[in-house]
Order: C-alpha cells, then structure tokens, then sequence
C-alpha cells in the first residue's frame, strides 16, 4: 500500500513540468477549491508530494469550470448586446415617429383609399358635367379638348389634395392614429 501511494505521488517540479503551470500556480491551485467540491484541484499528500492522478483530475475538472465559466460569461455578453440593440431599435423608431419621419402604415393606407376615392368619384361625375356642353358640339376637337381639360382638373385636384396631405403629415400634424406596440411603419414623403 505504501508503495502505490508514493507511486502516485510526484515533486512540485515534475508537476509544474506534466501540467505546464509554474510552481507558484501549483502552489495556488493547491489552495483553490474544486469545482465539484472534492477537495483542493492540487492534491497534496506531503511536503513537496502531490497525488498525480488526484491533481490531474482536480486541473482538468478546474478547467472545465473555467471554460463554462467563459461560455456563461460570452452568452451572457452577446444577449446583454441584443437586448441593447433591440432597445436602441425602439427608442430609434419611436424617436422617428415623433419627428414625423415614419408614418404609421394604417394611416398611410387609410390616406391612399380616401385619394383613390375622391380620384374615382371626380372621374365618375366627369359624363354628368361635360353632357350638357358636348350635346351641343360636333367638332371631334373641341370635345377631345373639353374631355382632356376635365380629366386635368381632376388630375389636379387629387395631386393638390395629395400634396395638402404630404404637407400635413411632413409637419407631424394631422394623425389619426398613434403608433402601436410593433407598427408597420412607411418612410415620410419627400
């Protein structure tokens, strides 16, 4: 028995030189705990002994800890950054949406439906307004010129409308509804 124990036992230096480590980190490592809880990770059994398969065990457990330990620390990193970006995105898009650089998408749909609707509605009193002018003509260019100056004017009517509502919303002015949690947003008019 006496003899498996000093087999398994090795000099300061001999270890130092297997395990790569100065002799003063040894002498640390013998006074750190092991991760497990099983004692010291360098096992020492006499002045300058040290059970080698022990101590092997204790370093490669302590290892181990390190390296999960810089594996907790690295996924720790990486969400503490995302969660950043992810608040810098908010705070980015909320700021736009005051400043009027962002439009909410409803709004911006419920404005397109009324334009195209008063586009519609103006072209379809276009017969009612010009029968009683063309019912008289019988030059093909005067009526060309009488329906191409009405389909003008509604032209610029909706463009005159459409630019009244680019003005409104450029000025931050005029929004019926307010941006939601997760909005579908559009770039301001230019």
């Amino acid at each position: 028995m006496a003899d498996e124990s000093s087999a398994n036992t090795v000099g300061i230096e001999a270890l130092a030189t297997i395990t790569h480590y100065g002799v003063r980190h040894i002498q640390q490592l013998a006074r750190t705990e092991r991760p497990d809880g099983k004692g010291m990770v360098v096992v020492r059994v006499g002045r300058n002994q040290y059970d080698f398969l022990r101590t092997i065990e204790g370093i490669i457990l302590h290892i181990r800890g390190l390296a999960d330990e810089v594996d907790h620390s690295k996924e720790a990193q990486h969400e503490k950054v995302r969660l950043l970006s992810a608040q810098r995105k908010r705070h980015e898009i909320a700021a736009a949406v005051i400043q009027g650089d962002l439009v909410s998408f409803d709004e911006t749909m419920e404005r397109f439906v009324n334009f195209a609707t008063l586009f519609v509605s103006d072209l379809e009193a276009l017969p009612g307004r010009l029968t009683p002018d063309m019912a008289r003509e019988t030059s093909p260019d005067i009526i060309h010129d009488k329906i191409r100056d009405e389909v003008r004017q509604v032209r610029a009517n909706v463009f005159g409308r459409i630019e009244d509502a680019r003005g409104a919303i450029r000025a931050g002015g005029n929004r019926k509804t307010a941006p939601k949690a997760h909005p579908r947003l559009v770039g301001r008019p230019n």
